[in-house]
């Protein structure tokens, strides 16, 4: 399917979600080279990858994949492309109400700006800017009413949290 999409110049993007039976045997290694975005987060990369450190889990998925975009949760992002990797720490929430759909607001956020053509460092502070907000709120999106004064919301409600390396 991905293959088919890239083939007819769709955009495409990938988020793995969790192995319920605990094997993590995709074929990433066919499947990537196909997927624009590719947004696991930590915890499924490295099992994904059958790594004990992202750095190691890194370097195994990158010859497949075209941008990877690794939600960290409170320890923001790592977005990977072009042999250059971007770490974001994220922003910090006044008050989590609830992390459900953090991760799917996330790559909301990034595809919303990658879609308008913004360089991947926009796309990744944004994506981490709509994950932490929509921590404020109960369920995965009632927290945004409207896109309408997004950015400064999240500026004028959250903290920049301290860079760390991945």
């Amino acid at each position: 399917m991905f293959k088919l999409a890239h083939e007819k110049d769709l955009t495409t993007s990938f988020d793995m979600q969790s192995d319920p039976q605990d094997k993590w045997n995709m074929d990433f290694g066919s499947i990537l080279p196909h997927v624009d975005l590719f947004f696991p987060n930590e915890h499924e990369l490295l099992k994904l990858t059958r790594s004990n450190s992202l750095t190691d889990a890194i370097d195994k998925i990158t010859p497949y994949s075209n941008v990877l975009a690794i939600k960290r949760g409170a320890n923001g992002s790592v977005v990977v492309f072009n042999n250059t990797s971007v770490q974001h720490a994220g922003y910090v929430s006044p008050q989590v109400v609830d992390a459900i759909g953090a991760g799917d607001s996330f790559n909301a956020g990034f595809i919303f700006e990658f879609l308008n053509n913004k360089r991947l460092e926009v796309c990744q502070d944004f994506a981490n800017k709509t994950g932490a907000w929509s921590t404020t709120a109960p369920g995965g999106t009632t927290a945004f009413s409207t896109l309408k004064n997004a950015a400064q919301y999240v500026r004028d409600q959250f903290s920049h949290a301290k860079a760390t390396s991945p």
